[in-house]
């Protein structure tokens, strides 16, 4: 069955993005309450306040392993060298991609604890 992914850009401070079972209509998984029943993983950041993770999403293969390959853009994440200020660079943006594998890894450990992954500088993959 196919996944449908939604995001909400600006929720839990970064933004966040939920794989959803095919099988559930997008009116279906946001109807009244929020219905976990279909959820496959919900992914959160917390790398930066404001960044907008999930403000545009896309599959692709981008590791050539013949699966689809899950790309999340922040179009506002700011790119600070904290060892050298003249680097800022605000809204500089940022592609975060998840590879099938680790997708599938996330969505078991979904099915059997519940876990939201929240993203850190420790977790992600940019």
């Amino acid at each position: 069955v196919a996944e449908l992914a939604s995001s909400r850009p600006g929720d839990y401070e970064g933004g966040c993005v939920w794989l959803i079972d095919g099988s559930a209509t997008y009116a279906e998984f946001f109807s009244s309450h929020f219905n976990r029943a279909n959820l496959l993983i919900e992914i959160r950041s917390r790398e930066e306040v404001g960044e907008y993770f999930g403000y545009s999403m896309a599959m692709a293969d981008v590791d050539g392993d013949g699966r689809s390959d899950l790309l999340v853009g922040a179009p506002l994440y700011s790119a600070v060298a904290f060892h050298d200020e003249h680097r800022q660079q605000y809204d500089a943006g940022r592609v975060y991609v998840f590879s099938a594998q680790q997708l599938a890894v996330l969505i078991e450990e979904h099915r059997s604890t519940g876990k939201v992954t929240v993203l850190s500088s420790s977790t992600a993959d940019s």
